[in-house]
């Protein structure tokens, strides 16, 4: 019965614990082999997908899996099974709060990496448990991807681990992880997300033209340092938004061609006083006057350097960081307390 059958849609069956109990040994026709779509929505008691992580199953046929709030389930597909998926195309995976990863390796067999080379697009919404998203060697098979949407996923710390599934790990290697034909690349709320891909990796995204990183509290300096969190290159990148905020073209620019203007040794030079715009009569951050002017006169030579500041670094990459929206209001009120006393 199940060797045409080419969709399988399961949705809101709330006693439903297990989908398919399939053979474990050889067959001349494998069942599901023709099967081009599955979904699954709202199975609360859904636990395993396959009944066994051994079984010889080949979905090499299928090209679009949506699973939607079946929040129990582990992982979507086993080692043995992900190895056939050679025309997976759209994976869209949303509310498996218990997912730990979509591949699940087996110790057992190290002989053969799991790749998608025709995966276009994929989307993970609200997977809790999620620690990564795929292998180094799974991401260097992704020649055909053109969007990433990963949203509200609490555990993950990096999208591409070196941790290999069904593979034993081997020692690394400095290398780029190129993603040719990724034009969209989006990450929101994320909060352990520390980088792209693991440490002595990058990601090399020559088609990229929209990056969005919001609310990844600990991707806060991408837009400084886009290498230190594994982002190598995006040549051809036209928009950058961090935390809501929109980088113009020409920041993008400076991020990925390492000129992006570093504020630090001006910061440092605000706090000895030494900024050209703070000697023409202006109050500087020691609370001492070369030329001490009008209230007026005091505080308009600040918001010049203010404008400045923000005309050398780009407006939009300032306020992508944090760090330094802190450390430059700490410095306008030090001068601003400054300016006070001396009336």
């Amino acid at each position: 019965m199940l060797r045409s059958l080419e969709g399988v849609t399961i949705a809101r069956c709330e006693k439903v614990m297990k989908i398919f109990w399939l053979p474990m040994g050889e067959e001349e026709h494998m069942p599901l082999s023709t099967l081009k779509k599955l979904r699954l929505e709202a199975l609360p008691s859904l636990f395993s997908i396959w009944n066994s992580s051994k079984s010889l199953v080949r979905l090499q046929n299928l090209t679009v899996v949506e699973i939607r709030d079946c929040r129990f389930i582990k992982f979507i597909f086993p080692h043995s099974i992900a190895q056939s998926l050679q025309r997976l195309e759209i994976p869209k995976i949303k509310g498996c709060q218990f997912l730990k990863r979509i591949v699940q390796g087996d110790q057992t067999d190290h002989t053969q990496a799991v790749g998608f080379p025709n995966l276009k697009v994929l989307q993970v919404e609200d997977c809790t448990d999620l620690t990564s998203l795929f292998s180094v060697t799974t991401a260097q098979s992704l020649r055909q991807l053109k969007e990433l949407t990963i949203v509200k996923c609490e555990q993950l710390v990096e999208i591409i681990s070196h941790i290999k599934e069904g593979e034993e790990e081997e020692e690394e290697n400095d290398e780029d992880i190129l993603l040719p034909k990724v034009r969209s690349f989006e990450v929101r709320d994320l909060s352990s997300l520390k980088r792209l891909c693991s440490e002595n990796f990058c990601v090399n995204l020559p088609a990229l033209k929209e990056l969005v990183v919001d609310r990844c509290p600990m991707m806060g300096m991408l837009a400084a340092d886009a290498a230190a969190y594994g982002l190598q290159s995006a040549s051809k990148t036209m928009k950058i938004q961090v935390d809501g905020q929109t980088l113009s073209a020409t920041a993008v620019q400076k991020i990925f061609s390492g000129k992006l203007f570093s504020i630090t040794p001006l910061l440092l030079g605000l706090h000895k006083g030494h900024h050209p715009l703070l000697n023409h009569g202006t109050l500087n951050p020691t609370g001492e006057s070369d030329q001490i002017g009008t209230a007026q006169g005091g505080l308009g030579g600040w918001a010049a350097f203010c404008t400045a500041l923000a005309i050398t670094t780009d407006a939009g990459a300032l306020c992508c960081s944090k760090i330094v929206e802190v450390m430059f209001v700490c410095v306008c009120c030090q001068a601003l307390a400054a300016h006070m006393r001396l009336r």
